[in-house]
């Protein structure tokens, strides 16, 4: 059982579960001080008088927004409010300026504003994030139009093969993205229907004219189901529109989808890849019951199998009698292999295969010789095997085994170097003679555009065409023409299913691979980690090697956190338990769920559907057609990233074999599950071009986790509160209890700030008040007290 207690403010202050106890308090406006949970101790945090975030301290490292006092390592202003309010550290919009480390080797992170950087009369920068530094990285919103759409943007590498990357982009009437120039000059562009879906898909670099994406026979646009998902689209037309690969989905009558299919279309088709998905009849609850795979590189057709146990955990998948696996989990949600067949079927040294190599008291795996540091990251995951190194983000910047790996990142924590250290070197950088240096770049929106290397390419084909599957995991590689060159299965948590396997063979790999693999995300070939973005997963734990953890800084467009109002437990759900543990991987249910950035999971269902809708972008980017008030996140996430669709990605320059360029197709790896996406050259592909809209126009967007709302129960007494739409239906459930009152309606508004929130829920009680409406509240708004000193009614 699990036990929540909460203060009088609704505020989330313990949960119970077993022997772990969370622990969290605030201060008197209901700011979240502290909170202590199992995996990682406890963190601290103080704010301004505006209520911004101003530290956080975690282990013994303080992250600041603003300077850093080294001798002691601190931040350079009271936890506690004071005259002065300690406004440095934001400026007089509220928005983040600098953001330092107490390590001494975090790079600090500057933020700024309205600067005129496109050399022409008509900017439009005024008010708008223009750069962001870090480190060895800059990144530069040139130039805006009228609707704060970015129509330039530079980012700039020191060491990276071909920097500076400059993108350029053009936009319909509408606001989606028509146009994207990308650093080689490839120009692609992208027509759409009267739904606002991709149409057709054409590359330009230089003379060469090429159709990446089009429409079925006797059609005109790529075709869709109703539910806005791509049902069927023809690939690889080339300089004629004459298309190789017809690429097909179907659905059932609840829109989940049934097949996924790649042939080849000269001649008497060939099936490259026909998958099938079951759920059952009449108990279908979602689930992932069965996959057909056939095929190029299989001896016949295979069928795998799925059970779970009743809080829908998968506890085991088969093949038939080939070979099969069981899971087996504990009350807080750490999974581990109870069984397997045949021996020769044996997992991973480093995966957990019994309920005593789980700690229960953090979480922790207990694999011999693995340890872990105090902020809750993996420092290795057994006795010689890799040393892991972590900075003030808990990113991981090293990677040791002999010799080392570096990897660095930008201001907003997008991974933009890998360097591989020469033989026996334990740390270098990009320039080390010898270093072989991998750099990614990223459009304007942050999604990965890009790779480009100043080692040879190993990619083998000159344009590879990859198709994914329900949760974007790439399924087949297939060249210009249809020819299969590398194909993968996987088993639920990602580890790859290699040649041999059930008659797996020609295409199959023997040996795992690295690049574009689970879910569309990069495996590192040095440690077969995937980058998640927000942190790295382990696909032979089925777990993720770094706690969730709330960074703060500039919103962040999947969870709609704001530097100024850090939660309890801002990526858990608190109406399922499995959820609270910090390493866990989308509710042990891989086979349903996604999880896009590192910190919160997606029902890959509906997140394919959103993305399909692509046109309606979500609250925060405010592009086309709002989405509809009984979305899901998980759509609304879909809507965000789909809107839009392609991206080709031209290399700088020929360096290292390096020559051509990248597409991403309408369903693109790391943006849709489902579709093919295009790889030329050595560079990769992991995400589609987006609906740049207004994602940066106002930096700060509003926040639903600043929000008020009002309740409104049976009898027509309301409760008014502040916090995001799950808060609300906590509090609605809570006072139903306390009261026998039934929750019938919610009204939740966004805010700007926390500060804001307040506000906004004090007046939202003067309105209940005046309505002569019976309040549920026990004490009065600190919105009051701030409404007063601002000066307002």
């Amino acid at each position: 059982m699990t036990t929540y207690a909460y203060d009088a403010m609704d505020n989330l202050t313990d949960v119970y579960q077993g022997v772990q106890h969370r622990e969290f308090r605030y201060d008197q406006l209901g700011r979240l001080r502290t909170a202590k949970n199992p995996e990682n101790g406890t963190t601290t945090y103080a704010y301004d008088k505006n209520g911004n975030l101003i530290s956080k301290l975690s282990g013994n490292d303080y992250t600041c927004f603003g300077p850093v006092v080294t001798s002691p390592p601190a931040c350079n202003a009271s936890a506690d409010f004071d005259s002065s309010g300690a406004t440095n550290y934001y400026d007089a919009l509220n928005r983040p300026t600098s953001k330092q480390y107490s390590d001494g080797t975090t790079p600090s992170v500057t933020y700024r504003y309205s600067e005129d950087l496109s050399g022409g009369p008509l900017n439009y920068q005024k008010g708008r994030l223009t750069s962001i530094v870090s480190g060895n990285t800059t990144i530069q919103f040139n130039s805006f139009d009228a609707a704060g759409r970015v129509l330039r943007h530079t980012q700039t590498t020191t060491g990276a093969v071909g920097s500076p990357y400059v993108f350029g982009y053009q936009y319909n009437t509408g606001g989606l993205l028509t146009q994207l120039t990308y650093p080689s000059g490839r120009v692609v562009s992208t027509t759409y229907d009267d739904a606002g879906r991709a149409g057709k898909v054409l590359g330009q670099l230089g003379s060469v004219s090429t159709a990446y994406a089009g429409p079925p026979t006797g059609k005109i646009y790529i075709q869709y189901a109703p539910h806005g998902a791509v049902s069927q689209m023809l690939l690889a037309g080339g300089t004629s529109e004459t298309w190789q690969m017809n690429e097909q989905h179907g659905y059932n009558s609840r829109l989940q989808p049934t097949s996924i299919s790649l042939a080849t279309t000269a001649g008497t088709p060939v099936t490259i890849r026909n998958l099938t998905f079951g759920y059952g009849g009449a108990e279908n609850n979602g689930n992932l019951l069965s996959q057909g795979i056939a095929g190029t590189g299989l001896a016949s057709a295979l069928s795998q199998s799925y059970q779970y146990d009743r809080l829908n955990r998968i506890t085991k998948v088969g093949e038939g009698t080939t070979w099969n696996r069981n899971f087996d989990y504990d009350q807080y949600g750490n999974g581990w292999v109870s069984a397997y067949t045949p021996s020769s079927f044996a997992p991973d040294p480093s995966t957990p295969q019994s309920q005593g190599t789980i700690n229960a008291d953090t979480n922790q795996t207990g694999i011999a010789g693995s340890t872990w540091d105090g902020a809750g990251n993996l420092n290795n995951i057994g006795t010689g095997s890799f040393l892991f190194y972590y900075d003030a983000e808990n990113r991981m910047i090293r990677s040791v085994l002999g010799s080392a790996t570096v990897y660095q990142y930008d201001g907003q924590g997008r991974r933009v170097a890998r360097i591989d250290c020469p033989s026996n070197m334990t740390t270098c950088d990009a320039a080390t003679a010898g270093a072989a240096v991998t750099s990614f770049a990223y459009d304007a929106q942050g999604q990965l555009a890009a790779e480009y290397s100043n080692h040879p390419s190993s990619q083998p084909c000159t344009t590879c065409y990859l198709l994914a599957d329900h949760l974007g995991s790439t399924r087949v590689m297939t060249d210009s023409i249809g020819t299969a060159v590398q194909c993968h299965d996987y088993l639920p948590f990602g580890e790859e299913l290699l040649a041999g396997t059930s008659g797996r063979n020609g295409c199959y790999l023997p040996a795992s691979g690295s690049g574009v693999l689970f879910t569309g995300k990069e495996r590192d070939a040095e440690t077969s980690l995937d980058y998640f973005g927000a942190r790295y997963y382990s696909s032979a734990q089925g777990r993720f090697t770094s706690p969730d953890e709330f960074p703060g800084g500039i919103v962040d467009p999947f969870t709609d956190q704001q530097a100024s109002q850090p939660g309890p437990l801002p990526y858990a759900d608190i109406t399922d338990p499995q959820t609270l543990n910090k390493y866990g991987y989308v509710r042990n249910n891989p086979l349903r769920y996604t999880d896009p950035d590192g910190h919160d999971w997606q029902d890959a269902v509906e997140f394919v559907a959103g993305v399909g809708r692509g046109v309606a972008a979500s609250e925060s980017f405010g592009a086309v057609g709002a989405p509809s008030e009984s979305d899901s996140m998980s759509s609304r996430i879909g809507q965000a990233v789909g809107t839009g669709v392609v991206g080709v990605v031209g290399a700088i320059a020929s360096v290292g074999g390096i020559t051509g360029g990248v597409l991403t197709a309408p369903t693109g790896v790391g943006a849709l599950a489902g579709g093919a996406v295009a790889l030329k050259g050595a560079a990769s592909a992991v995400g589609a071009a987006k609906n740049l809209g207004a994602i940066l126009t106002a930096p700060m967007q509003r926040s639903s986790d600043s929000g008020s709302y009002t309740n409104t129960h049976e009898s027509g007494a309301v409760y008014v509160g502040k916090g995001d739409r799950a808060r609300s239906q906590a509090s609605g459930r809570r006072v139903a209890k306390e009261t026998g009152d039934k929750h019938v309606a919610t009204d939740h508004t966004s805010a700007s700030s926390s500060r804001e929130g307040f506000k906004a829920e004090s007046r939202r009680m003067d309105q209940a008040r005046s309505e002569g409406k019976k309040l549920y509240n026990k004490r009065e708004s600190p919105g009051k007290k701030m409404r007063q000193q601002d000066g307002e009614n």
